[in-house]
């Protein structure tokens, strides 16, 4: 009986300890201000490609990259990278040293802990403030 009773108190803690953790969306939002600071005031949207996912999101993150990378009103992250050299043979060497592109090989982007950090995210940026994330998928820009 005794043991069903520290189960009980153990399976409670674990169910309160996750439902504090604030959502992957309010923790991106958190990260992207804290490593880009003032910086933000010079974009609309912070663009956070993962290095390691599902092929096909790695896919459309990267095409979407290519298409939008000229746009200097998109910050562009690569994170969780598993080769530099193949990354830029992949997205293009001159691509990735834009002034707009940040190559997190710290991986602090790639917020352990978290399930849907294997997703490509878009921020939307209003007076240097992360106003909403969502995933990539879901982004058409004008």
């Amino acid at each position: 009986m005794k043991n069903k009773i520290i189960i009980a108190i153990a399976c409670l803690l674990a169910f309160y300890t996750m439902g504090c953790k604030p959502d992957y969306f309010a923790a991106m939002a958190a990260k992207i201000e804290e490593q880009v600071g003032e910086a933000l005031n010079n974009y609309d949207n912070v663009v956070i490609v993962p290095g390691s996912s599902c092929s096909s999101c790695i896919s459309e993150a990267e095409t979407f990259f290519v298409k939008n990378i000229e746009n200097d009103r998109i910050k562009f992250v690569l994170t969780q990278i598993a080769s530099r050299k193949e990354m830029a043979i992949r997205l293009g060497k001159e691509n990735i040293g834009k002034e707009n592109v940040l190559i997190d090989e710290k991986k602090v982007f790639y917020l352990l802990g978290y399930h849907d950090k294997i997703y490509p995210v878009v921020a939307f940026v209003d007076n240097g403030k992360v106003v909403h994330v969502q995933l990539l998928s879901n982004f058409n820009p004008q």
